[in-house]
């Protein structure tokens, strides 16, 4: 049952002027209890409400605090990540280094080689041909 505020007001008025019949009474207070009815029930949905809106403040506030460790565990993954791939290039470089210098070496080694067979050869056969010195 809804009540009517104009019929509310009539029948306020008439209590106010004192000529409220018995049957006006009853609809009068049969209104007011529909008014702390319908008070009632909004309270009772403001105080819903306001648990509702507590409640999505709290998950929001899990929600960022989620978001916050996520956003650290992401950036220390990301990190170490960062970290290894600088550590194989870094190693790659080195390894790219070390075989440079050993392909040098082994370069040098064999023109060394060469170089010495080469004079070995040149005395020997200066030894073996008369007239020649080594």
């Amino acid at each position: 049952m809804t009540t009517q505020p104009g019929r509310v007001h009539h029948l306020l008025d008439r209590l106010l002027r004192g000529v409220l019949l018995p049957e006006e009474a009853e609809q009068l207070a049969g209104a007011v209890r529909e008014l702390e009815r319908q008070v009632e029930d909004q309270a009772t949905a403001d105080q819903v409400a306001n648990r509702a809106a507590m409640a999505i403040t709290a998950m929001g506030t899990d929600v960022r605090e989620a978001r916050t460790e996520r956003d650290r565990y992401r950036l220390a993954w990301q990190s170490a990540r960062t970290r290894a791939k600088r550590a194989k290039r870094n190693r790659e470089s080195e390894l790219r280094w070390a075989n440079g210098m050993w392909s040098d070496a082994l370069r040098d080694l064999h023109r060394y080689r060469q170089a010495w067979t080469s004079a070995r050869r040149r005395a020997q056969v200066a030894r073996l041909t008369p007239g020649t010195t080594p």
